[in-house]
C-alpha cells in the first residue's frame, strides 16, 4: 500500500488488488505504472542508458539522490536538499567537463569516476 498510493488512484488500486487482473503494457502506461511501452523494451532501455552515460556521473547521481530525498517532503526540505546536492556537484571536475563540452558529445567515457556518496 505504501508504494501503491504514490502511483495509483485508490479506485484503480482496489480494482487491481481485488481482481488480480493482468493488465497490458498500454494500460499500465495509462495508469502510470510504467514510464514507456516499446516493441523492443531492451533496445529502448539501452538507448536511455546510453544517453544517461553521456552525462556527468556526479550530476546523474546527485539528481537521483535529490529526487529520492526531496520528492515527498515539504517545499523547504526539498529546496534544502536541492541546495545541498548542487553544492556537492558545482565546481567539480565532471561539472566543469560537462560545461566545457556543453553536453553535445555522444561519447561517454571522458568523465572522471563518480565522486558523490
Amino acid at each position: 500500500v505504501a508504494l501503491m498510493r504514490d502511483i495509483l488512484r485508490q479506485d484503480d488500486a482496489k480494482e487491481l488488488t481485488l481482481t488480480g487482473r493482468i493488465i497490458s503494457g498500454e494500460e499500465a502506461e495509462v495508469l502510470g505504472l510504467v514510464t514507456h511501452v516499446a516493441e523492443d523494451p531492451l533496445e529502448a532501455a539501452l538507448e536511455i542508458a546510453e544517453e544517461i552515460a553521456t552525462r556527468s556521473p556526479d550530476c546523474v547521481a546527485a539528481a537521483k539522490y535529490l529526487l529520492q530525498e526531496g520528492w515527498h517532503g515539504d517545499e523547504a526540505s526539498a529546496l534544502g536538499a536541492e541546495r545541498r546536492w548542487q553544492r556537492r556537484v558545482m565546481g567539480g571536475k565532471n561539472q566543469r567537463l560537462a560545461v566545457k563540452r556543453n553536453m553535445k558529445s555522444d561519447q561517454a567515457g571522458d568523465f572522471a569516476p563518480r565522486r558523490l556518496k
